[in-house]
């Protein structure tokens, strides 16, 4: 309420279009480029922190932590996230900077579990080892 974000309650009334439009196209893209299931994952997790009105990161930090974050998951996007070494190390950069600053996506990562299961639910097991 003091942000004026719909939050996790929003998605849900609204038929979870961060899934819909973000998650799931994302982890299908990181299926196709031929990721293992970690790196599909975390690409997927990263592309739905570009669009998420995360309330976890809200309720630990503030609007301005939360934009910053959006920007920092859009510029490892932009450096080819997983899939290239460049995006690898800004993501291993970003995820020491979140546990210095105390900083979790948390309701990013709630949606990446509802977007593996609506991914199970379609398609019944993963297309890769999940060891």
């Amino acid at each position: 309420m003091k942000y004026e974000v719909k939050g996790i309650r929003g998605e849900v009334e609204a038929g979870f279009p961060s899934i819909k439009e973000v998650g799931l196209p994302a982890f299908y893209d990181a299926i196709k480029q031929g990721a293992d299931l970690n790196s599909s994952l975390v690409y997927t997790l990263i592309s739905l922190m570009t669009k998420v009105e995360d309330t976890t990161i809200l309720w630990r930090k503030n609007m301005d932590t939360l934009i910053e974050v959006q920007q920092q998951a859009q510029e490892i996007l932009d450096l080819g996230s997983v899939f290239t070494t460049e995006g690898l190390e800004a993501i291993h950069q970003l995820d020491k900077e979140f546990i210095k600053e105390n900083i979790s996506p948390g309701g990013s990562a709630d949606l990446l579990s509802i977007t593996i299961g609506i991914y199970l639910l379609e398609n019944k097991q993963f297309p890769m080892s999940i060891l």
